[in-house]
């Protein structure tokens, strides 16, 4: 399994890193450790100053090492083929080239990226002495960003890799029964906003008895500083946290909360064109869909499929809620009517997922158009979406992807790849 992800980060080396100097032709005198100095108080210099409190790690102090993973000097190059191509050797091919891969300096934004480091001279050792840096596993990493599925993440190589913008992939070494190469796409891998006693939100993942690529989960959990919180998708055909939940504002302590796919609501609105006897009409009656059931055929024949994935949808709430301290009524809830996958217990929306859209925003919603039922002339899930937004302050705009990319198994959030903007954040090591 692969994991393609751009990075733009910095990997903490703590004081628990060693330095190990050997070399077969020293002598026995010689020192077995080596004294590393490094940029500890974090003003740019190697001075005395920086022995201090070099043991321990603070959010004041301690050594940053940004991962030379980017290509300043935009020297690497990616064939239009190498998208193509079959075979793991394209994938080693484009991930060896980066900054770091060669032992010259790439110009100067390459320069300004080297962390200043300085090794005390030891007496009688030679020329052919070498050092190994060694970091142990656990809290030595901080954020990834931009996961995607592969082979379509070697794009990153090509349109995100550049000045401060490195790439790094995770390949499994074997396939594990439980792994499923859809969890592993950036639907499932999301974030919740700041909360009290997590400065800097928290990752949401899905997981259950299909499961992500073991490798990617470990080094976000590893971090420290984003515990994730997961919740079981596979009872999902696709399997992404993003089809169910989605993170929108509200004027509340947090300042957000979750909009929320509700088939019990989408089941209610049904009824209700059925009772003003709209019970013939076709859902996506405008769009070329093989398949356009009438009211009155959902009614009858989808009640107990909607009801069961509300059920899984309350599973996952259970865990959400009691994670964040949100309450049942400040949720947003959005009707999607869900259905059974022929021959398999997995289910995929069945009309576009509301939830499922881009925050382009704080206040501006791109959602798939639902192509509902329509009541008193106005499409009746649209109508129902607006108006449980506006309350948040939040406004819909509607986007048609129901032919390249609902009927795929997505809607607008899987197609669309956001690039925030992360400078104006306060920094990670500082706290909130």
């Amino acid at each position: 399994m692969r994991w393609t992800t751009a990075l733009a980060t910095a990997t903490l080396v703590t004081a628990s890193s060693a330095l190990v100097a050997s070399a077969a032709d020293a002598v026995r005198s010689t020192p077995s450790r080596a004294k590393l100095t490094a940029d500890v108080n974090r003003d740019g210099r190697l001075t005395a100053a920086d022995d201090a409190g070099r043991a321990s790690w603070s959010q004041a102090r301690g050594a940053i090492f940004l991962p030379n993973l980017d290509d300043d000097g935009r020297r690497c190059r990616v064939d239009p083929a190498d998208l193509e191509k079959a075979g793991r050797a394209v994938d080693d091919k484009l991930a060896a080239c980066h900054d770091a891969a060669d032992e010259r300096i790439n110009g100067p934004r390459d320069a300004a990226d080297l962390a200043p480091l300085k090794i005390d001279a030891l007496r009688n050792l030679s020329a052919a002495a070498t050092g190994t840096m060694t970091i142990r596993s656990g809290n030595v990493w901080d954020f990834a960003g931009v996961p995607t599925p592969r082979p379509a993440g070697r794009l990153l190589y090509r349109d995100l890799r550049g000045p401060d913008v490195g790439v790094v992939q995770e390949l499994a070494k074997a396939a594990s029964p439980q792994l499923d190469d859809l969890l592993n796409m950036g639907g499932n891998i999301e974030m919740l906003p700041p909360y009290a006693g997590y400065p800097h939100g928290r990752i949401v993942y899905g997981s259950g008895e299909r499961r992500p690529d073991p490798g990617f989960i470990t080094m976000v959990t590893s971090q420290g500083y984003q515990p994730p919180i997961v919740y079981d998708v596979s009872w999902l055909m696709i399997g992404h946290a993003d089809e169910t939940t989605h993170v929108v504002r509200a004027d509340n302590a947090r300042g957000w909360t979750l909009a929320v796919a509700d088939p019990r609501l989408a089941m209610r609105l049904l009824h209700d064109v059925q009772r003003r006897g709209g019970g013939s009409q076709r859902l996506f009656a405008d769009t070329n869909s093989p398949s356009k059931p009438t009211v009155d055929e959902i009614v009858a024949n989808g009640a107990a499929d909607n009801e069961t994935a509300a059920r899984h949808i309350d599973d996952q709430l259970k865990i959400l809620l009691t994670a964040t301290g949100l309450r049942p009524d400040e949720l947003v809830r959005l009707p999607v009517l869900f259905d059974r996958v022929p021959g398999a217990e997995l289910y995929k929306a069945l009309t576009p997922g509301l939830v499922n859209g881009l925050s382009l925003t704080d206040r501006h919603f791109a959602a798939p158009d639902p192509h509902g039922p329509k009541l008193n002339g106005r499409d009746l899930f649209r109508h129902t979406a607006e108006r449980a937004l506006a309350r948040n302050g939040v406004r819909i705009h509607w986007v048609e992807n129901f032919f390249w990319s609902h009927l795929g198994g997505g809607e607008v959030h899987c197609a669309t790849n956001a690039l925030r903007d992360t400078y104006s954040t306060t920094p990670w090591w500082k706290g909130a």
